[in-house]
């Protein structure tokens, strides 16, 4: 798979993310933008 991190913005990756955890068991809070930014 090719690195997308130009094309996906930080809310775009957080909210990806977020969907995720959210359908598939995952008890955590939302990502946030904030948090992608730190992990790039």
């Amino acid at each position: 798979m090719k690195p997308c991190g130009k094309r996906l913005s930080n809310e775009d990756i957080a909210n990806l993310a977020s969907y995720v955890r959210a359908n598939f068991g995952n008890q955590a809070g939302a990502v946030t933008p904030a948090q992608v930014n730190r992990q790039r």
